[in-house]
């Protein structure tokens, strides 16, 4: 399988292709989105344990860039986020979903998807997104699943 990173119009992310990747001929997408803190290489070591040689693959970094490396003095590390953490509002999200169509259009206009022929997958904050922006859209994707991730604590 072969990744490329690319800066779409609204959102960078990750396309991964099967090794015999035709470009003529039509596959159908999925669609990973993250969790909160994560980027869009977290799921992309997915992909190959999917399908191999059937799919092709996008993974979009979340919008927003945050410190996911603590209170560590001297240690910065950089995650992604859709929306701003400690209380995002109804047009945060709005915001972002407007960007996540842009790029849903973009990446499946480019690939040659037709409506019907996507399948959205979230993980944690990935799995709002997925029930925000797929649930709404049934022509454009065949399926949604998402995992809503919830640590435990002692």
């Amino acid at each position: 399988m072969n990744a490329v990173e690319r800066q779409g119009k609204t959102l960078i992310y990750l396309m991964i292709y099967p090794d015999d990747y035709d470009p003529q001929k039509e596959y159908p997408l999925v669609v990973l989105l993250h969790g909160v803190g994560a980027s869009m290489h977290d799921l992309a070591n997915l992909t190959p344990a999917m399908d191999r040689q059937g799919y092709i693959y996008a993974c979009p970094n979340g919008p927003i860039e945050i410190d996911i490396g603590g209170d560590i003095p001297g240690f910065s590390m950089v995650g992604y986020s859709w929306a701003p953490r400690g209380g995002a509002t109804p047009e945060d999200y709005a915001q972002t979903e407007s960007l996540l169509e842009g790029f849903f259009a973009e990446v499946m206009e480019e690939h040659r998807v037709p409506p019907g022929g996507a399948i959205l997958l979230g993980f944690s904050q990935g799995c709002g997104m997925t029930y925000r922006c797929g649930l709404p859209r049934p022509e454009l994707f065949a399926g949604r699943a998402a995992h809503l991730h919830r640590p435990r604590h002692l």
